[in-house]
């Protein structure tokens, strides 16, 4: 797939893509430096479309290559979008080279400190203090190709326990039991689907690991059984703290008698007192200070927070099994991950836990999960959050998520709800919250607030998926596959999704696009080049490939399932203790009969017949119930038994029944040469009444440009058949037109389509409306949804999700002489229209046709 070439004099070296002779990494740009403390080499790069390099708050996904410097070294930092180092050493970085989605990634094999330079030649530039330059190149011919090859090399990641995937509770500084017990309770009252909650190092005796409070947090253990007996897990925190604290304990005299302590400069004196994994140390170095040498002041400084090597860590001529604190300051984390992971399997034994690192290196993925740290309650990072967990996808850390409703500072009632709807979509769901600040947790903000019934519904329907989210979780662990996926992942020949970032999918197939400014309900978001359903309605989206605008209300975010993918799912509850997922192959045998009953197919244009269905290539005899809702395209097929391991097929037959067919032409004397010449199917039926010639399922208008408002939305139609035929003769049709809905009322909505450039006659008849719409999206008792393909409005009752108008059918035609529109309806109970004699007051709806036109006419 590749070849070398070495230049002498200056040295350099190019790797170089066969397929294409594209140079893919160049380090003649700049020179080669190799110094005791200092090492540099340059990189010339085939594109800007560059991803990775941590730990950082990257304020945007793809990097700005515009001088732009990164220090990497761990550190206990805020991540405020300064550019600091923060928590993780990742040092891999994913190239797109171009609309092939060829793509190549880097990896530097060093934990010295370090900085990652950008310049737009495009080039990037490492420059480390220590180590030797260890380089690793990936090839592949799309990104996910390349995230694999480099999980392949620094190993897999861990494989989460079921209810790993559920929501979680945590906050520091809970004052006592009592004060997490109240925290437990509202939510469950609240009925919030929830499945782990943490104490923070509060509940520990003198914030001593491995003890706890037995005043403040007297009773724990029964509190943990009540955990346990409602399904729940709890999970009390570890910190690097201070193991002596005043008096020796036990941990504390094994550690003295194994000598695993970090050491000062002779090797000897034990360094105690450390805070979080980075690691972390509130005194500057040492209580002595650090030495003047060249390990605390190097010849060269990178970038670093505070610019001084010990600054809020140990000196660097501290030593630690694995050398001076100089070299492997960046691994304390990996390590400790190690090492708990390896307790954890001795305590849970086959079982599989949960453990959490702050601090990351390359490869700790295969250990354990991440957080993005010590975040704010800010609009901004609920925004950064997106790309933070997108790069971890990365390099390795699929159960990655961010503190929902933001660590520091008190949060608005508008940004933690919007937060957790979007943290309900996070790999790992975790609302935090730090000391000194008022409750985070859902149930604080009122038992049936708007913000409780918003979480309740998005965590549901995360349990829902929990299904497929596991499966994606166990293609991650087997193969290295990503679980939040960037669009661009997917959609690499489309130009318009290598900066997406306030948008993301789970795996290839569930798009997630949140909100996330204040004071918002229109969001202007990119469809890729796909069909995609609204999750909740089963709605086809009107858009593809291109920019639109989302109406999401101040309960809702946006969601939608990519068409031609499966989505397992499964009844859902407020905690994972009754819902079992197994990971399962070929001729897997379920030890608990886990079956498939119901499947859901959306998009189906016609009602689904003879639908058969065979398991490991045996025809099965099930008395299935096949139901179809023509409104929303779905399908229904229930009464299955799928065992799990098997291999199953489900088939059927798409024709088009006579009720859905839509006369083409309405005026006598129809033949099949005229209704070719319509563009319409010619199909004669030996019903009465059933019209021979009848609209193929596209003809219509197409729509573009929707704009929402509070009170109703626009949009532009525009043909895609040039014209009609009538009475012989050829009928233009108008270009384009204006849809405007607006809803008046909670109970009434307008919509109305006219030319967008001629002035028609309009009724003069006055209405009774308001002057402005006096309706509100609480009490609002419908929904309006536009369709494309053809243009269709369609209009549901929220409280039932019935569709009462449905007007997505071919056939809608708007001339300057000929106007037609159709609509499907809810039920055959249909009353009005006239003035005709009708001969009962419901409608018969057989193929009847009413003309209505002002007439001296006798009845009868």
């Amino acid at each position: 797939m590749y070849r070398i070439e070495v230049t002498d004099n200056p040295f350099g070296i190019s790797v170089i893509r066969n397929t294409n002779n594209k140079v893919l990494f160049n380090t003649s740009i700049g020179p080669l430096i190799y110094a005791d403390q200092f090492l540099q080499l340059s990189i010339r790069v085939p594109s800007w479309n560059v991803y990775g390099v941590g730990e950082h708050v990257h304020r945007q996904y793809r990097h700005d290559f515009n001088w732009k410097t990164w220090p990497i070294f761990t550190r206990d930092a805020f991540p405020n979008g300064d550019m600091s180092n923060l928590y993780g050493a990742q040092t891999f970085f994913l190239c797109l080279e171009d609309k092939s989605g060829h793509s190549f990634g880097v990896f530097l094999m060093n934990s010295n400190a370090m900085d990652f330079a950008l310049q737009p030649a495009p080039a990037v530039t490492y420059r480390t203090i220590g180590g030797i330059l260890d380089f690793y190149v990936f090839l592949g011919n799309t990104p996910e190709q390349v995230v694999q090859e480099y999980l392949l090399l620094i190993g897999l990641p861990l494989m989460p326990s079921y209810w790993n995937l559920g929501f979680h509770i945590c906050r520091w500084n809970y004052t006592d039991l009592n004060d997490v017990k109240a925290v437990v309770e509202r939510n469950r009252a609240a009925g919030i689907p929830y499945d782990v909650q943490y104490t923070d190092i509060d509940y520990m005796e003198d914030k001593k690991d491995f003890t706890y409070d037995k005043i403040n947090f007297a009773g724990l253990p029964e509190f943990v059984q009540d955990l346990h007996d409602h399904g729940q897990k709890y999970d009390p925190a570890i910190s690097v703290n201070n193991l002596m604290n005043n008096t020796p304990y036990e941990a504390y005299l094994r550690g003295e008698q194994m000598k695993v302590w970090i050491n000062e400069s002779n090797g000897i004196s034990p360094l105690i007192g450390e805070d979080m994994n980075e690691v972390s140390n509130f005194v500057k170095g040492s209580k002595t200070g650090c030495a003047a040498n060249n390990l605390n002041y190097p010849p060269f400084t990178p970038k670093i927070l505070d610019g001084v090597m010990y600054s809020k860590t140990l000196c660097m001529d501290a030593v630690q099994k694995a050398g001076k604190h100089y070299d492997v300051h960046s691994l304390y984390g990996y390590f400790m991950s190690i090492a708990t992971d390896k307790a954890l399997k001795s305590i849970f034994r086959e079982s599989r836990s949960f453990l959490l690192s702050r601090s990351t290196f390359s490869g700790s993925g295969k250990f354990t999960g991440h957080w993005l740290g010590d975040n704010f309650a800010t609009w901004n990072d609920i925004k950064w959050s997106i790309p933070g967990i997108l790069e971890f996808g990365l390099f390795g850390y699929p159960f990655i998520g961010a503190d929902i409703c933001g660590f520091l500072e008190n949060v608005s009632e508008e940004l933690c709800r919007r937060w957790l709807q979007l943290g309900a979509f996070y790999p790992f769901s975790r609302n935090h919250n730090a000391a000194a600040y008022a409750p985070k947790d859902p149930a604080y903000f009122g038992h049936n607030s708007l913000l409780v019934n918003s979480t309740k519904h998005y965590l549901t329907i995360r349990y829902t998926l929990l299904p497929y989210l596991y499966t994606l979780f166990y293609k991650a662990h087997a193969r290295g596959e990503t679980v939040a996926r960037p669009v661009l992942h997917e959609f690499y020949t489309d130009e318009a999704t290598w900066t997406i970032d306030r948008q993301f999918l789970w795996g290839p197939g569930l798009l997630i696009t949140p909100v996330l400014d204040p004071g918002v309900d229109k969001v202007t978001a990119y469809i890729p080049d796909a069909v995609w359903y609204e999750y909740e309605t089963g709605i086809k989206a009107p858009c593809r490939k291109q920019e639109c605008q989302m109406f999401l209300p101040e309960n809702k975010l946006g969601l939608h399932l990519r068409g031609g993918y499966i989505f397992p799912i499964q009844e859902p509850a407020n905690t994972t203790k009754i819902l079992t997922m197994a990971v399962t192959r070929k001729g897997y045998i379920d030890p608990n009969n886990l079956i498939f009953e119901n499947i859901k197919i959306l998009g189906l244009p016609l009602e689904p017949s003879d639908v058969k269905v065979t398991s490991n290539n045996v025809a099965q005899s099930y008395n299935l119930t096949v139901k179809y809702n023509a409104a929303d395209k779905v399908a229904y097929i229930t009464r299955l038994y799928l065992k799990l391991g098997e291999e199953h097929t489900i088939s059927w037959n798409q024709t088009l029944r006579d009720i859905d067919k839509f006369d083409c032409h309405p005026e006598e004397n129809a033949s099949k040469e005229k209704c070719e010449a319509l563009r319409c199917i010619w199909e004669p039926s030996p019903v009465a009444d059933v019209p021979y010639c009848y609209y193929p399922s596209d003809n219509g208008y197409t729509v573009d440009q929707i704009e929402y408002t509070s009170s109703g939305l626009t949009a532009n139609l525009d043909r895609n058949i040039d014209s009609l035929r009538l009475s012989g003769r050829q009928i233009p049709l108008i270009d384009k037109l204006r849809l405007e809905v607006k809803y008046h009322d909670n109970n009434m909505l307008q919509f109305k389509i006219y030319d967008y450039s001629k002035k028609r006659f309009e009724v003069p008849v006055p209405l009774n409306l308001p002057q402005t719409p006096i309706s509100t999206l609480e009490n609002r008792l419908y929904e309006v949804s536009i369709q494309n393909h053809p243009f269709g409005i369609q209009v549901r009752r929220k409280s039932t999700g019935t569709v009462l108008w449905d007007s997505q059918l071919p056939g809608f035609t708007f001339s300057d002489m000929f106007i037609q529109i159709s609509t499907r309806l809810p039920s055959q109970f249909v009353y009005g229209f006239g003035e005709t004699e009708h001969k009962q007051f419901r409608h018969e709806m057989n193929w009847k046709t009413w003309p209505m036109f002002a007439r001296d006419q006798p009845p009868g």
